[in-house]
């Protein structure tokens, strides 16, 4: 079955961590500095009050860089030392973000 295969898969981590950000007109961006890296990282959108496009940039990556994701978004078997989320677009709202990470 297709969810075990995937329950399996995330086994092999034994530490998450989890953190929320609260972005909107005014706070457009926030970032999460990490002192030991993590392996896999889901990022994923909570609420979305207005439709923004959300531009996330892993580790060190230039403000060019990033990577644009509606729903959510998955890396695996990288090293994440650095999480930056910003919203693209915006004009009024706010968005919640979810941001997991795993070692």
């Amino acid at each position: 079955m297709k969810g075990d295969v995937n329950m399996d898969r995330l086994m092999k981590y034994n530490e998450v961590k989890g953190v929320r950000f609260n972005l909107d007109a005014e706070h457009l961006e926030d970032e999460l500095i990490l002192t030991d890296p993590y392996e896999y990282i889901r990022i994923e959108r909570l609420k979305n009050i207005a439709n923004y496009d959300i531009a996330v940039y892993i580790n060190d990556a230039k403000e060019e860089e990033y990577i644009v994701f509606e729903d959510s978004i998955t890396f695996e078997e990288i090293e994440v030392r650095k999480v930056r989320i910003k919203l693209l677009n915006v004009m009024t709202g706010k968005s919640e973000i979810q941001v997991m990470l795993m070692r």
